[in-house]
């Protein structure tokens, strides 16, 4: 099949060109109508969908259902971007932690359900069709924010420190202690119809953009929310988008997965190319962009997957900037270590205090007695007593005064673990970006020293938060 051959805009300021090669079936999945697929922040190889009513994960290259979940159609899958190997899964019913056990941390009445789930820092927001409920990550006791009533709630998504809700009526922004609706959705007349529906909402961190997918179009806003206008492209009008996503290697560019087939829309030119090679479908469901150069694509006809950045004969020198570059979840890692932030300190401390009740408060006395013998005017020293006592605070079996302590610091450590965290992946990928852009731009020579001197700083600063591992895994 004939490869398209298209210019993308890889980096903030150079150019490469890049080849699509057609699609394939990944077969190894027992599933066809695959409604979401998800990749692991730490571990590009951890992978995972949901179709119908079963959840599947890649091991040893072969999808798994896991079979310890409860017989409900699956929603959303939202792997932790804190703790490894954790992923959690929201139901039209429940929301679990799976993890080497499954634990349920949420459920619904009957009568409502469950649309989207994200986890922001560390809290959880749950989406439903009566409100949005948020709730502590390991306290897992979720309250309804008020605010926004008992309306629906179909998707969620955040940009810095705001929440922004897809509703019925319109989306909605919750952040500094306050909810404002910022795009608004009317009724049409009598009957009640809505005029247009929200399909999807996508927050772009990298160019400052929240987008909404309607039913009759896209809109975007990139002032937070303030001002709504339509995105206008050939081949998107009337489009339903089920999914918005974009590139962290990529400026200016999105990704649609919608019921006419699969987009990449370059914003700044407004133009909307549909890549169709090897999908034998236009229904997508949902796509998925992995750090080590990977697309997936959930379709109604299974799981599909490609390279997005294969790149061509002449930009070998690009591939090898990538694979050159020490993988994120190693740097992440290493961060973690150095700083003494990682949750298992935490944990530790969890465990010993579960034992503390059982060990008694110990106590030591020494008495001695002295006695006057008056006929004789002495004085008797004697007998000498020793005495050793033991104490249980029975209540410290059932809670210890300590817990709040550990909690109070588990929740500063966790902050300060995502915001570490988040200022490593953001001078990571900016270094690789400036990488590209020493190799491909024509500068002068005082223009390239600038870049090569902000190179060598990004990289001091990834050794500060590494204490100096990142150098010496990129020189091996």
């Amino acid at each position: 099949m004939k490869k398209v051959l298209f210019l993308i805009s890889f980096f903030f300021f150079g150019f490469c060109y890049s080849v699509f090669a057609a699609f394939h079936l990944l077969g190894s999945i027992n599933a066809s109508d695959v409604k979401q697929v998800a990749v692991s922040s730490f571990d590009n190889s951890k992978v995972y969908i949901i179709s119908g009513n079963s959840f599947y994960e890649k091991i040893n290259n072969v999808f798994v259902k896991r079979k310890n979940v409860v017989d409900d159609r699956m929603v959303k899958i939202v792997p932790d971007d804190i703790v490894y190997g954790t992923v959690f899964l929201a139901t039209s019913r429940y929301v679990y932690r799976l993890s080497e056990k499954t634990e349920k941390i949420f459920s619904i009445q009957d009568d409502v359900e469950i649309f989207d789930i994200i986890k922001f820092e560390d809290m959880i927001y749950i989406a439903t069709s009566q409100g949005l409920y948020a709730g502590i990550d390991g306290v897992f006791i979720f309250n309804k924010v008020t605010g926004l009533g008992d309306i629906d709630i179909y998707y969620l998504t955040r940009m810095d420190k705001s929440i922004f809700v897809g509703a019925g009526t319109g989306i909605y922004k919750i952040g500094d202690g306050k909810v404002e609706r910022v795009f608004v959705i009317r009724d049409a007349g009598a009957d009640g119809e809505r005029v247009d529906k929200i399909t999807f909402i996508y927050a772009d961190n990298y160019n400052r953009c929240i987008w909404a997918g309607l039913t009759n179009g896209l809109m975007f806003s990139c002032d937070n929310g303030v001002t709504w206008e339509k995105f206008y492209s050939n081949g998107l009008n009337g489009v339903k988008i089920n999914c918005i996503i974009g590139s962290d290697f990529e400026k200016n560019v999105l990704y649609l997965a919608t019921e006419r087939g699969f987009f990449r829309v370059d914003t700044e030119r407004h133009i909307a190319r549909q890549i169709f090679e090897g999908l034998p479908t236009n229904i997508i469901n949902w796509v998925e962009l992995t750090g080590d150069g990977r697309i997936f694509l959930a379709t109604a006809r299974g799981l599909f997957v490609n390279e997005y950045f294969t790149f061509s004969q002449s930009s070998k020198q690009l591939r090898l900037i990538r694979d050159s570059e020490v993988p994120i979840y190693e740097v992440q890692q290493a961060a973690l270590k150095y700083n003494e932030i990682g949750p298992e300190r935490i944990n530790k401390w969890r465990k010993r205090l579960k034992y503390r009740a059982i060990f008694p408060n110990i106590s030591v006395d020494f008495d001695k007695t002295i006695t006057y013998d008056s006929g004789s005017d002495v004085y008797y020293t004697g007998p000498r007593d020793w005495g050793v006592s033991a104490s249980w605070d029975l209540g410290d079996i059932l809670w210890n005064t300590y817990e709040d302590d550990i909690d109070t610091r588990g929740r500063l450590n966790t902050q300060l673990r995502i915001d570490i965290l988040d200022e490593v992946n953001r001078i990571y990928y900016e270094r690789i970006r400036l990488r590209c852009e020493i190799l491909n731009g024509d500068f002068t020579d005082e223009e390239r020293f600038d870049r090569e001197l902000r190179l060598q700083e990004l990289t001091a600063v990834l050794d500060g938060y590494t204490g100096g591992s990142f150098s010496k895994k990129n020189r091996k």
